[in-house]
């Protein structure tokens, strides 16, 4: 599958959102999908990278520093998607080997991500790209 990589750009979002719906199952209205993309866009700090073929959006990754005080700064992958009709294509591999490359090349030390325990595909898909498990973890949050 002939694919490009480049850097995510505003028009993208309906893209975005549509492969956040069906491929990861989050519901998420457009126009906040808008409102994000673009504050994240002009913050211009985060790695956002999109696969297109002719045209159409296949995939994309965000990565977005990740600075502690007890480890040297990573990037923290956000999310990565892979429409339907092109998992399994090596779209989802290429995009985790570009994001990797934009880390190397902003001077940070790794790349980390989460995965739900309930995605375990995704793990083996992981472990293969060379990434290890460090720990399991429930994640918590507060909406207001």
């Amino acid at each position: 599958m002939d694919f490009l990589i480049r850097p995510a750009v505003y028009g993208d979002a309906a893209a975005l959102c549509g492969i956040n719906s069906t491929s990861l199952g989050y519901d998420y209205p457009l126009a906040l999908t808008r409102r994000n993309l673009e504050h994240i866009l002009t913050r211009g700090e985060d790695g956002i990278f999109v696969a297109v073929r002719e045209g159409e959006v296949l995939g994309y990754i965000h990565g977005q520093p990740y600075t502690t005080l007890y480890h040297d700064p990573l990037v923290n992958v956000l999310a990565l998607s892979v429409a339907t009709g092109a998992q399994k294509s090596g779209v989802g591999r290429a995009l985790l080997a570009h994001l990797e490359n934009w880390a190397r090349e902003q001077g940070f030390s790794g790349v980390r991500l989460s995965s739900g325990m309930e995605r375990a595909g995704a793990h083996v898909f992981y472990e293969r790209c060379g990434y290890r498990p460090v720990k399991n973890h429930k994640t918590f949050r507060r909406d207001f």
